[in-house]
């Protein structure tokens, strides 16, 4: 039994499925596997268009698999999204506190801690006030090339520091006044690891998952790799590597995927350290065991100068990275 789950996600779509067996609609392969059929179903994900599409002998197992996989994504978008003002990440930000919080929040909160730590600060959710901070200087000055001035940037610096956050069962709460979290940066990946977990236990042992990020689990029915294509930087429309997938995870961060301003050099994947983006990659992509672990690390590393990167990338023993300058 096979499974893919794709999401279309706007501010970063550097990433395709590819192969002869999704193009051919499985032709060439066991007549067993020939009663399979395509079931699809499309929904939303933290402002991005996702939709699922499966094969599957039964389409009232098909129809259960998809109410199981958007029933868990519906509830975890309301504890991520920012989009959502009633989520838990959204209450959490307008108050400074949260009690009682959910516990999947709590647990993304405390992966998000220990990754900044181990990233020495590169991973860092706090950033949320900064991205708010360009946002709106471009909304007023989107013709400026060399963005907000150093003293402007440096009030909004204060307000960011994983640090400043206090994290338990009990209270979620922020150390200094105007503080903010986003979960942008790994959410997508936490989500897609759940949903992965979700179809593994219900007896899929080959399936392709993406509700943002990838995460593989052995191949396609007829023995072939799970591929996908990486987007060329310069033409983020044009695929032009392909990458086998097995047992493993995919994430991949460009600054091309949400610039700020209009020279590309003020986008989303902000430095915590210096406020500013860094543009020494135009983009960069991370193989780890799972898609939590691999989109944290994908922004993280995006963030850094190459001289920290290679010192960083020693405490994450089963990862890879592809750069392209």
């Amino acid at each position: 039994m096979s499974l893919r789950l794709t999401a279309i996600k706007p501010r970063r779509r550097v990433l395709k499925i590819v192969g002869a067996a999704f193009a051919c609609g499985y032709a060439g392969i066991l007549p067993a596997a020939k009663k399979m059929q395509i079931y699809r179903r499309q929904g939303v994900l933290l402002g991005a268009d996702t939709e699922i599409q499966l094969y599957h002998s039964s389409k009232r197992e098909a129809d259960r698999l998809f109410a199981m996989c958007f029933s868990e994504v519906a509830r975890l978008e309301k504890i991520f999204s920012l989009y959502d003002k009633n989520s838990a990440i959204s209450r959490l930000n307008r108050h400074g506190v949260i009690l009682a919080p959910p516990e999947d929040l709590v647990d993304l909160v405390n992966i998000s801690i220990e990754m900044s730590k181990l990233t020495e600060g590169a991973f860092d959710i706090t950033v949320q006030p900064l991205w708010e901070f360009y946002n709106e200087f471009f909304g007023r000055h989107p013709n400026s090339s060399d963005g907000p001035s150093p003293d402007s940037l440096d009030r909004v610096l204060g307000k960011v520091g994983y640090n400043k956050i206090y994290c338990s069962g009990k209270e979620i709460s922020f150390g200094k006044d105007g503080m903010g979290i986003t979960l942008n940066g790994i959410a997508q990946g936490y989500i897609t690891d759940r949903v992965t977990d979700i179809l593994a236990s219900n007896g899929l042992s080959n399936l392709l998952v993406n509700m943002g990020e990838y995460r593989g689990l052995g191949q396609h029915e007829d023995g072939s790799k799970w591929r996908l294509g990486l987007a060329n930087p310069e033409r983020p429309w044009d695929y032009d590597r392909v990458i086998d997938l097995k047992n493993g995870a995919l994430a991949t961060s460009g600054g091309y995927g949400q610039p700020f301003s209009k020279n590309m050099l003020h986008h989303h994947l902000l430095c915590p350290k210096i406020g500013r983006s860094r543009n020494t990659y135009q983009s960069l992509s991370v193989f780890a065991p799972t898609a939590t672990q691999a989109d944290g690390l994908s922004t993280a590393l995006y963030a850094v100068p190459s001289q920290d990167q290679t010192r960083i990338r020693s405490r994450f023993k089963e990862i890879e990275i592809i750069t392209r300058s």
